[in-house]
């Protein structure tokens, strides 16, 4: 990304990939971009006359410059001519531009390699953590939970694509560490550079990043649940505040004083204030809750048999519409009793019979008999839990169930009633 004499480039910097940095920085340098700062997982760089720069990666004091410490002391800084440019956390980058390579002091390969593997171990450990807990908020939701909102599905797929990045970057750590161990075994120079794993991995995240935006923009501005106000505004707080930090605070790394404002911060908090307004303007005249009075479009309401409501107070359907799949849960207590039903409509088949595998297994856990199959006729299948008051009709696209029926109407025409509604209507 490129905004007038600056470029950032997504790069996340890997322990035990020290020396792909080294080079990376070094290339960018030939092309006309000098590296400034570390933003995140973005590299920052500033438009300069091509040019070549030696560049000195040291990660926790394993790979130091040969005696800089004692030739700053002792005034020789002009004889390396290595210059302290960025230095966070563990990282330290040195650079020179007259491109002559300084040779840097014997350092026990062995302490080195254990020192980085520990270092990137820590590294892994602490994602796979923030990880772990997405996955178990996402992934632990029902079937049909998710099936039924393109939220969630779209949420599902973006935690798939980050596991599947962790467990490329675990693999690809478990690779080097393995091809260290037997290149220290044959008093070979272990490798620091990117391996092709890890470039699996870079396009990975790149893909993440991209689905999580466009994820945002679509659920931020077309989703109609109020509660997602309440989201953008905790984290248009959050984006402020970290802005606030960066001004104020200690600099984020970079040797120079001077303080920035991160682009992307301004970027993000940009996109959520816009997010926002586009959710004002759209939704402006929708009071959306998912509860909401009963109206004439559906299939099947009381006026199906011959019944009216006599407790509006307590009427609801709460509707969930996805892409794949639909659900409907429909209430309304007539003069006859309760019409209690839910609709569920899928035109996958795979999906009808998941969710239908799933809802005969919830169902049989509340009595102690099971559900029983009955044909109804050749397109839908009737099933029956006598002691619940059980029964589902089936087909390839739809099943509606009713559950403790307590509808005061002859069963046998209740059922033909609901198939000729829900299975024979068009509309």
């Amino acid at each position: 990304m490129v905004i007038g004499n600056t470029k950032k480039v997504l790069f996340k910097i890997i322990p035990y990939e020290y020396r792909s940095l080294e080079l990376y920085l070094e290339k960018m340098a030939l092309k006309g971009w000098k590296f400034e700062d570390i933003e995140g997982e973005f590299l920052r760089f500033v438009k300069i006359d091509p040019t070549q720069i030696r560049y000195w990666v040291d990660i926790n004091g394993t790979n130091t410059i040969r005696n800089i410490e004692d030739t700053i002391k002792n005034g020789w800084t002009n004889k390396l001519e290595w210059n302290l440019i960025y230095r966070y956390n563990e990282i330290d980058i040195y650079s020179r531009e007259d491109g002559v390579e300084e040779f840097h002091r014997e350092i026990d390969q062995k302490e080195k390699f254990k020192d980085i593997a520990k270092l990137s171990l820590k590294n892994i450990s602490m994602t796979l953590i923030t990880v772990f807990l997405l996955a178990v908020t996402t992934l632990s939701d029902e079937f049909v939970n998710i099936i039924v909102n393109d939220d969630k599905i779209i949420m599902l797929i973006i935690t798939t694509m980050i596991i599947v990045y962790q467990l490329t970057h675990i693999t690809s750590f478990v690779t080097w560490y393995i091809r260290g161990r037997k290149s220290l075994r044959r008093n070979e120079e272990v490798s620091y550079e990117i391996h092709w794993l890890s470039k699996i991995r870079i396009v990975i995240n790149t893909v993440v990043i991209v689905t999580g935006i466009t994820a945002l923009i679509y659920l931020g501005i077309l989703t109609p649940d109020n509660s997602i106000n309440d989201i953008i505004g905790v984290a248009i707080l959050l984006l402020v505040i970290l802005i606030i930090i960066n001004l104020v605070g200690k600099n984020s790394g970079s040797v120079s004083k001077k303080r920035r404002i991160d682009i992307f911060n301004i970027i993000g908090l940009v996109l959520l204030i816009s997010i926002l307004i586009g959710r004002n303007y759209i939704h402006k005249d929708t009071n959306y809750n998912n509860n909401y009075n009963l109206n004439n479009e559906l299939n099947l309401t009381l006026e199906d048999f011959n019944d009216k409501s006599v407790n509006t107070g307590r009427n609801y359907i709460h509707e969930n519409k996805g892409t794949f799949a639909s659900q409907l849960w429909f209430y309304d207590e007539g003069s006859n009793g309760e019409l209690d039903y839910n609709l569920f409509e899928s035109n996958y088949k795979w999906i009808t019979d998941k969710y239908l595998k799933d809802r005969i297994k919830w169902i049989n856990t509340l009595g102690n008999s099971s559900v029983e199959k009955v044909n109804y006729n050749e397109d839908v299948t009737l099933y029956t839990l006598q002691e619940r008051n059980f029964y589902m009709l089936v087909s390839e696209d739809k099943v509606i169930d009713f559950i403790n029926l307590n509808y005061r109407y002859d069963k046998e025409e209740f059922i033909n009633k609901v198939y000729e509604e829900i299975f024979l209507s068009k509309g």
